[in-house]
Parts: C-alpha cells; sequence; structure tokens
C-alpha cells in the first residue's frame, strides 16, 4: 500500500534495527461509531455501554465486518459494544514493521465500507456530541530483539 509515510516509517524502523538491535511489533484497537447514514447523531435509543444488547442492535453488520476484515488480512481478535452511544471496538493482533501501519489503513477503509453496505456510516471523529462519550485509537507498541520481547508500551 502506497501511502506517502510508509517511506518515512520504514526507514524509522531500519533506523531502530540498526541503532538498537530491536524490531517493532503494533497492533491497533479503533473505535468507530456506527450511525445510520440519513442521521449524523444515530437514530435509534443506545442500549446500555459494553453490553450485548448494543451489539445485536447492529446485527448483521459484526459479523460481516469481522469476515471482511479477515479476508483483507487485517486479523481482528474480537467485536465487541464499548462505552458511548453506538460505539464499537475492534482490536487487531499484533504485526511487524510497516504492515502494522498498513492494517490500521485498511481497517478504517473496510469498516466503512461495510458499514455504508448495511445503510450506516462507520465514524471514527474523536467527539460527535460533546454530551456524549468520545472515540479513540489505541496503539499498543512491542519491541522485539532476537525474537524476544524486550519492551512494551
Amino acid at each position: 500500500m502506497g501511502v506517502l509515510s510508509t517511506p518515512l516509517l520504514a526507514r524509522a524502523l531500519e533506523e531502530l534495527e540498526r541503532e538498537l538491535g530491536a524490531r517493532l511489533s503494533a497492533s491497533f484497537e479503533h473505535e468507530f461509531q456506527l450511525l445510520l447514514a440519513s442521521s449524523p447523531k444515530g437514530d435509534s435509543p443506545p442500549a446500555l455501554p459494553f453490553t450485548l444488547e448494543e451489539q445485536r442492535l447492529v446485527e448483521p453488520f459484526p459479523a460481516r465486518v469481522m469476515g471482511a476484515l479477515v479476508e483483507a488480512g487485517v486479523e481482528p481478535e474480537r467485536f465487541f459494544a464499548e462505552y458511548a452511544s453506538h460505539q464499537f471496538e475492534i482490536p487487531v493482533t499484533p504485526t511487524e514493521g510497516v504492515a502494522s501501519a498498513d492494517r490500521s489503513v485498511i481497517f478504517r477503509e473496510v469498516v466503512r465500507e461495510i458499514a455504508r453496505r448495511e445503510g450506516m456510516r462507520a465514524s471514527f471523529g474523536a467527539l460527535l456530541d460533546r454530551n456524549r462519550g468520545a472515540t479513540a485509537a489505541h496503539i499498543h507498541l512491542i519491541l522485539l530483539s532476537c525474537g524476544r520481547r524486550i519492551a512494551a508500551l
């Protein structure tokens, strides 16, 4: 995947290995909100945070997005409801180097496309409504040397 930051990231990873003898593995946990395509704030009342009920309200999206992410090589771990209204999270397995950044871009595009096909809109915006919870992306970084973990952030 050719994005402008890829050469910069590749050089930084090469320098990390050259200077410290370490490689970087990373995993992203993206949070997003699913909204009906016709409404910026979602039309259906939300369920309680962190519940299976919230997940059931958006079926068949979870199964379809997980399948599409697997097909795209992103390696999703699980789909679950988060704190904010209509908010969900899908962590992905760690991978080394530039591939982890590529997965992040692919992830967002796949989620948006499956949402569109289901008549919804996926928003990765940090705060859609100041009276509701915000969304984010968490990045887990692991430094490896000789195939062993030497640090995790």
